[in-house]
């Protein structure tokens, strides 16, 4: 887009404009309504010029995210440091919105999303369990054998509660009062 068009737009042309982009994405109707609203906070508190200003920063996030606390410090009530993460990342999408031809693909802004996730859903699926059996268990205890080092952590666990803890029952149980 042509950033010196965007600015010559007047107010609500521009948010009609980034509205349109906004439906174009794949996010949520409340979601939409806050963009909305809120990317154009600086507008409104400020001026037109310290929303651009913020907008087409070479330092977006230091400049943008100072230019927020200052008004949202100036016409807010709320914990400011908690309230301009909210505000910026409205700014950040209408930044793509202004990099973008106005219609961005939904799937870029997804994959962002997708990748910043702490965990993935595993897909269900089919296991064919077998019914237990006393040939299932014999199958597995064989395999369970052939296998060192889980034997060797077996044979660990044995040590521990068979020599040790037996010790332990004779000389510490006692003295507080349990007999086992």
């Amino acid at each position: 887009m042509d950033i010196n068009k965007m600015k010559a737009l007047p107010y609500d042309e521009l948010r009609a404009l980034y509205r349109n982009f906004l439906h174009s994405q794949n996010i949520s109707k409340a979601t939409i309504n806050t963009a909305y609203v809120d990317t154009f906070y600086l507008w409104r508190k400020g001026s037109k010029e310290l929303f651009w200003n913020a907008v087409t920063a070479t330092d977006f996030e230091n400049e943008a995210k100072n230019a927020l606390i200052k008004a949202l410090s100036e016409n807010s009530t709320g914990n400011v440091s908690s309230l301009v993460n909210g505000y910026l990342s409205h700014l950040r999408r209408f930044r793509l919105f202004l990099a973008s031809d106005g219609t961005a693909e939904p799937s870029v802004l997804n994959q962002g999303k997708t990748a910043n996730r702490a965990y993935t859903r595993k897909k269900k699926m089919d296991v064919d369990v077998p019914y237990p059996s006393i040939e299932q268990v014999e199958f597995y205890l064989v395999k369970w054998d052939g296998l060192e080092n889980y034997h060797l952590q077996a044979d660990a666990l044995n040590k521990l509660f068979f020599e040790l803890w037996g010790l332990t029952q004779k000389v510490i149980w006692p003295q507080i009062g349990y007999n086992i």
